[in-house]
C-alpha cells in the first residue's frame, strides 16, 4: 500500500467529527455499503483509478474504509492525504460508532454537501 497512515475507529470518529473536511470512502461492495457505512461515505465498490469520483477535492484528507493500494497511491500522487481506517468497517463497528443505513441513501444524495475544492 502507499504511503499512509492507519487509525483506528476513534481516531477516524474524532477526524471526521473535527474541524477539516475529510472525505470518506468505502470500498466495500455496494451490498455491504447498504447494510451500513460511516455517515456521510461514498461508496467506491470498484476500487480503480477510473471509478473515482469526478468532483475530488484538490487537498485535504481522505479516509479509507477498506484497503486498495491503487486507490492510495492514486490519492496520494494527487496531493491528497490518504489515512486508512483500521479493521475497516469492522473496526467502526466494534466501537459501536453510527451507521447510516442504505434507507438513508436516497436523501443523502438529496442533501450532499459539496466538497471543498470540487468542481462545479
Amino acid at each position: 500500500m502507499a504511503d499512509t497512515e492507519t487509525i483506528n475507529a476513534e481516531q477516524a470518529r474524532e477526524l471526521i467529527a473535527g474541524s477539516e473536511r475529510v472525505l470518506v470512502l468505502d470500498l466495500r461492495s455496494e451490498d455491504d455499503f447498504g447494510e451500513g457505512h460511516i455517515p456521510g461515505a461514498r461508496n467506491l465498490p470498484d476500487a480503480s483509478e477510473d471509478s473515482l469520483p469526478d468532483d475530488l477535492p484538490e487537498e485535504g484528507k481522505v479516509l479509507l474504509c477498506g484497503e486498495s493500494s491503487e486507490i492510495a497511491s492514486t490519492l496520494s500522487d494527487r496531493g491528497l492525504e490518504v489515512v486508512v481506517l483500521e479493521k475497516g468497517i469492522d473496526g467502526w463497528r466494534n466501537e459501536k460508532l453510527p451507521e447510516q443505513p442504505s434507507s438513508d441513501l436516497e436523501k443523502e444524495d438529496e442533501g450532499a454537501p459539496k466538497l471543498p475544492g470540487a468542481g462545479t
